[in-house]
């Protein structure tokens, strides 16, 4: 019969058929001897489960970590079936918010680069690189750390569960993570193009003169510049006089590639107007009506593009409300400005480039503009944009606070407590002289004519504070 136990103890059954001893008289027990309880006793029978308890826990295993047990769960479902994968909460929060990497940081980013590279990035930005990362240049070492330090901000798992990524011995969990990521930040860009592209045309300012292109035409072989309409946005600013003096002319030179066009020449779109002054390029820079509309519709919804009042809108929570994002970025401004670029163009199909046009190096011209957020320009542009997106003002911003505020003018709460206060000071005022002086009090209207000096005397104070 097999034994119930690997432990050699012998249970209380197995006791009980041992023969006893025969009797040999009395005997003594020592101090030292411990008194042997009956085998009826609850001692022993305690004794025993007490072991068997202890045993039992021994044979379990220690409770996961809670980190651990994430990522695992994470770990089993970018491995596993996809179906499967979409009922786990862990893959639900990666899928979402992988869908902001092309919108918060950039629609071009190489992920398995950034990724398998800046895990080697030592913690230290002064520290010297290991040699794997000693051929880049110092631009491209800080380029990295700044895109993997928003990706770690953006993606939970990378962020909290770096170490367990890297400690694999395998590289497969990580080679299934990376391409999870590419899919929905792809998903997430597509969907943003998905919702321009039948909506965008509404967007475009009315140009006088200029037929304008039907807006339900969802043909983008029409657009680009095969249409006056979508040709001007798109022309350089620094040339909407020579676009405008010959349109067609402008349009076949480019097409036929005799006007080359580089993202260096920032297009019309992009400034207040389509207004380019030369002595003064930042005037109206990146405050396009266009430019405002694609970003709303993608960050605030389209409800909210064409929308005259500043901030948000009520009704369904938009991307920006969903994922907590409450300032604008200049990255973010650059995302809506390639992909308002690509929505008027005739491609069908994304791309990095349309011609000798390169989308990328558009996206990274509007980031160089913003070189210094410090810059009273930056802080104005920036300040402009969180105003008619969100609603609210920079507070760093004294131009913009200024043209918010209007004139100074006190609020009638505050009025009233200034009134109210010298009304009463001048009561008590006036009590005090009654007592001091008894034939004060003759003359009831005093009172009150002397508090209403006091009143008005307080209002004119309250002005002038307000005013400086």
């Amino acid at each position: 019969m097999p034994h119930s136990s690997h432990r050699s103890r012998s249970s209380p059954s197995a006791r009980q058929r041992c023969p006893r001893p025969r009797s040999r008289g009395p005997q003594t027990r020592t101090p030292e001897q411990a008194l042997t309880p009956p085998l009826s006793s609850d001692v022993g029978s305690q004794h025993d489960s007490d072991e068997d308890q202890q045993d039992e826990l021994e044979d379990e295993d220690p409770p996961e970590n809670p980190k651990k047990r994430r990522y695992n769960e994470l770990r089993g479902a970018l491995n596993g079936n996809l179906k499967k994968a979409k009922l786990s909460d862990e893959y639900k929060k990666l899928s979402e918010e992988a869908r902001w990497i092309s919108r918060s940081i950039s629609p071009f980013l190489i992920l398995d680069t950034i990724i398998c590279d800046g895990q080697r990035l030592p913690a230290d930005p002064g520290a010297p690189v290991g040699k794997e990362l000693q051929c880049m240049s110092s631009a491209a070492l800080t380029d990295l750390r700044e895109s993997y330090s928003m990706l770690k901000k953006t993606i939970t798992t990378i962020r909290e569960d770096e170490e367990l990524w890297t400690d694999t011995q395998s590289e497969s969990p990580l080679t299934d993570l990376i391409a999870t990521l590419e899919k929905y930040a792809s998903r997430g860009r597509s969907d943003d193009l998905g919702v321009l592209k039948k909506d965008v045309l509404g967007y475009i300012p009315k140009c006088p003169g200029v037929e304008s292109l039907e807006i339900n035409n969802p043909n983008k072989s029409a657009r680009g510049w095969s249409h006056i309409t979508t040709a001007r946005l798109l022309c350089p600013a620094n040339r909407l006089v020579e676009f405008d003096g010959d349109p067609m002319k402008f349009c076949r030179d480019v097409e036929h590639g005799i006007i080359k066009l580089d993202s260096g020449d920032l297009p019309c779109f992009l400034y207040a107007g389509g207004r380019f002054n030369p002595i003064d390029v930042e005037e109206g820079l990146l405050r396009g009506e266009f430019l405002l509309s694609v970003y709303r519709c993608i960050f605030t919804g389209p409800r909210t593009a064409m929308k005259e009042s500043r901030g948000p809108s009520a009704g369904r929570p938009s991307k920006a409300k969903k994922s907590g994002m409450t300032k604008v970025t200049p990255r973010t401004i650059a995302y809506a400005a390639v992909l308002g670029r690509f929505s008027i163009s005739g491609q069908d199909e994304w791309s990095l480039e349309d011609g000798s046009y390169k989308l990328e190096d558009l996206f990274k011209t509007i980031l160089e503009a913003f070189d210094d957020l410090n810059d009273p320009w930056c802080v104005s542009t920036l300040g402009w944009w969180n105003q008619w997106v969100f609603g609210h003002a920079d507070s760093n911003n004294p131009d913009v606070a200024a043209g918010n505020s209007g004139p100074s003018i006190p609020s009638i709460k505050a009025t009233l407590h200034q009134q109210r206060a010298a009304r009463r000071a001048a009561l008590a005022s006036d009590s005090i002289n009654s007592t001091s002086n008894p034939a004060a009090t003759n003359n009831p209207g005093d009172v009150d004519t002397n508090a209403r000096e006091a009143i008005v005397a307080a209002s004119s104070d309250s002005e002038e504070d307000e005013d400086a």
